[in-house]
């Protein structure tokens, strides 16, 4: 008997071969990265428009209504391309960069959203600095450039503003409760405070049991809450601990507003502590301080050939990192673990020059897909290598560098040339 009932279509897409596959996929970066530069060249365009009343004599109409009209464009993005366009006329080397494929757009399109509400000779000092920065662009990742220029954009405001901010952070701390039908407790809250933030994170990361596989994070954190109320319930010490934080403080970059930053152990940028915070700080609550050389920590250990990274060399890699050095990854440092980039059983130690901190699934790729990897201890690059293509990773929260200055006018490029002896030559 011959079967009535058509075959089943296939319930998604079917890859002929890995060669098939491998190809669409260059065909999908391609064509991103080209939609990149043409979105460059439209917002350029733009900027040399803006305030010369060329929509409204060509077209009769605002650009906003030429980009809604001409372009179907809704109003968050018509908004967002003519903020990029007017700030970026004030900022001629972040356009540059965008151009010559260093930033993308999302990132030009974030970074001008925070230089917007910055005075035009701050725009200029973010545009120098990202200038100054602009060989390590790819090291920050594509958000956490964007980490960096947040800090900055926060070292620009003025301390008053700064200061104001951060009391109301401070105002922003709630928790809701709220009992369901089952018996159970929805729990519901925010710290808006990052030192108060750092404080629960790290009591619920100790009191948490530890990594199991068969137990999600969120039901470890949930297991941490439950044993801190315990132990308070039955009577714990009448006198609370000071809290124990991490504060980075960077002395080749310390300020008023940006004099430090706090790491909360959740996915997200490092939260920036103004220089009254900090010091507020120093004396409520207990501080663990490494010792650093530029990017390098200055803890060893004499157990470098240990079964297990001492705990000193384990911290000082921690702090130095801040969170999972994968490039492209955003996740918090609770999330990782050790990896030598030399491997133990191939003469690799515990030494920090050789740690860094990964996710497990990132550690098992690097190995699984043949990927070699490094670390440059005098500037806290990570890289991996494969099939000639390189990706590096700077440690989260690394700011932009400091601001070179203006150019001094009618300076001649170059240095000019001198004698045997070091002396300028006469011109």
């Amino acid at each position: 008997m011959t079967s009535t009932h058509a075959s089943a279509p296939p319930t998604g897409p079917v890859v002929a071969s890995v060669a098939d596959a491998a190809g669409d996929l260059a065909s999908a970066v391609d064509a991103l990265a080209a939609a990149d530069r043409e979105t460059c060249r439209a917002v350029l365009a733009l900027s040399r428009t803006i305030g010369t009343g060329v929509c409204e004599t060509v077209e009769g109409l605002p650009p906003d209504l030429v980009l809604a009209n001409l372009c179907r464009l809704i109003r968050a993005d018509r908004s967002t391309i003519l903020t990029a366009a007017d700030v970026l006329r004030s900022m001629p080397a972040t356009a540059g960069l965008w151009q010559t494929g260093v930033l993308s757009w999302g990132q030009v399109r974030n970074l001008c959203l925070r230089a917007a509400k910055l005075r035009a000779s701050d725009r200029e000092i973010l545009d120098r600095r990202l200038a100054a920065t602009a060989e390590d662009a790819d090291a920050y990742g594509p958000d956490g450039l964007l980490d960096a220029v947040d800090r900055a954009v926060w070292d620009l405001e003025d301390a008053a503003s700064a200061e104001r901010a951060e009391e109301r952070r401070d105002q922003g701390d709630f928790l809701s409760l709220q009992a369901r039908l089952d018996g159970g407790v929805t729990l519901y809250g925010e710290y808006a405070d990052p030192v108060r933030g750092a404080t629960v994170t790290n009591a619920l990361l100790d009191a948490a049991p530890p990594i199991d596989p068969d137990m999600t994070r969120g039901q470890r954190l949930a297991i941490g809450l439950a044993t801190l109320a315990e132990e308070h319930l039955a009577g714990g010490p009448r006198r609370p601990a000071k809290p124990l934080i991490d504060v980075l403080v960077d002395l080749t970059q310390v300020t008023t507003n940006a004099a430090g930053t706090v790491d909360l152990h959740v996915d997200g940028p490092l939260a920036t502590l103004t220089a009254r915070t900090v010091e507020a700080l120093t004396e409520d609550a207990d501080l663990r301080v490494t010792l650093m050389d530029g990017a390098r920590p200055l803890a060893t250990a004499k157990k470098r050939t240990a079964d297990r990274a001492p705990t000193d060399v384990r911290r000082a890699v921690a702090l130095r990192d801040r969170g999972d050095r994968m490039p492209g990854s955003r996740a918090p440092l609770a999330w990782t673990d050790l990896h030598h980039t030399h491997e133990q059983a191939k003469g690799g130690d515990h030494h920090p020059d050789l740690l860094v901190n990964l996710r497990s699934r990132w550690h098992q790729l690097l190995h699984r897909r043949g990927w070699h990897n490094s670390l440059d201890p005098a500037t806290g690059v990570f890289t991996i290598e494969r099939d000639g293509r390189a990706y590096r990773s700077l440690p989260k929260g690394t700011p932009l560098r400091p601001d070179p200055g203006p150019d001094p006018p009618n300076d001649p490029p170059g240095d000019p040339p001198t004698d045997q002896f070091g002396d300028p030559l006469p011109f």
